[in-house]
């Protein structure tokens, strides 16, 4: 019998599946190469438990059926604006899983959380697939354009 989906944060225990889950989001094309795979996995494998366990990083994960369908994830940083910033990143959904909302509830639990733990504010680099979902709950798209220098 189906139970409906579960959301929770992510402990410590949950690393192992959240590596892989992220490698899956960040590799979807499959041109990472094997050098920043490995990079990836050796960060992860270092810094994301600690994360977890200090708050500075967080997880919602949504399972259906004891099968993760959905995951978001939340890092802070200080940007002295009345309180921690957030950013959300690794929005991501299986394509088995798509289209049933999955992704919906692990939003929404991932603002629920970093408003609980003071964020006055969220970013989001979102695709294109993701802007209806987000907009949808009240994100704005900017007209400040994100900049970034890969090192």
């Amino acid at each position: 019998m189906s139970v409906g989906p579960v959301v929770r944060l992510a402990t410590a225990e949950d690393v192992s599946a959240l590596i892989g889950l992220r490698l899956a989001f960040k590799d979807s094309d499959g041109t990472m190469s094997a050098q920043r795979r490995t990079a990836v996995i050796a960060d992860l494998e270092n810094n994301l438990a600690s994360g977890i366990t200090s708050g500075d990083v967080f997880a919602v994960i949504v399972e259906s059926d004891g099968v993760i369908t959905s995951t978001a994830w939340v890092s802070f940083c200080r940007m002295f604006n009345g309180g921690p910033a957030a950013t959300m990143f690794n929005v991501w959904t299986p394509p088995e899983s798509r289209r049933r909302g999955f992704a919906r509830l692990a939003v929404l639990a991932a603002i629920d959380e970093a408003r609980r733990r003071g964020a006055v504010q969220i970013d989001l680099m979102a695709s294109a697939d993701g802007y209806p979902l987000y907009e949808s709950l009240g994100w704005q798209r900017r007209s400040q354009p994100a900049m970034r220098l890969d090192l």
